[in-house]
């Protein structure tokens, strides 16, 4: 397998590629790791919904509804944990001889995927369309097909950048060929 990744890197030498801003890139002789930290601005407007939610949980304890008090408290913590998780959390691709794993830290979210990498027949980044009332949005997003035909959703709404920079760096790693795949509207 290490000859693989040898001869996949020096095909793909093209690969070497400055790595787009919020991304680092570590590569030893048996593992590829690449974080990617990307600060979500828009994570700041939940701090209007946090005080709001802070008025409504000291309106409901001054008030004695206990039941409204614990609605609020809880709701005022998912807030809370919301955006300390899209502020600090960072995002690891790890990629060794076996498996490729993905995870956020330090805080635990959901979106944690791990796959053999003998089951990975091609990684590709793929973007939808999405028609809307103010304009269409795109979204773009890092997918896996498997051997036995599935498809895995591997990372959602990166920059477009962001994600064929992932794509490239793993298919090099892997020695998997270059794939893409077309705009679904």
């Amino acid at each position: 397998m290490a000859a693989v990744h040898a001869q996949a890197q020096d095909e793909m030498a093209g690969a070497d590629i400055a790595p787009p801003r919020n991304i680092r890139l570590e590569k030893d002789a048996h593992t590829l790791r690449i974080s990617y930290r990307r600060f979500r601005w828009q994570a700041l407007l939940a701090l209007p919904l946090l005080a709001l939610l802070a008025w409504f949980l000291l309106w409901a304890r001054q008030a004695g509804d206990l039941l409204l008090t614990v609605v609020y408290a809880l709701l005022s913590l998912y807030v809370v944990y919301t955006l300390l998780v899209a502020l600090v959390d960072r995002l690891t691709i790890q990629v060794t001889q076996d498996e490729l794993c993905i995870r956020r830290r330090p805080l635990p979210w959901p979106g944690r995927r791990s796959l053999e990498c003998c089951e990975i027949k091609r990684i590709y980044t793929h973007r939808l369309v999405i028609p809307g009332r103010r304009g269409d949005k795109t979204v773009t997003m890092l997918r896996a097909e498997l051997q036995d035909g599935r498809e895995v959703r591997l990372l959602s709404e990166l920059p477009y950048d962001a994600a064929r920079y992932i794509e490239t760096q793993i298919q090099a790693w892997l020695g998997i060929e270059d794939a893409r795949a077309p705009v679904e509207a």
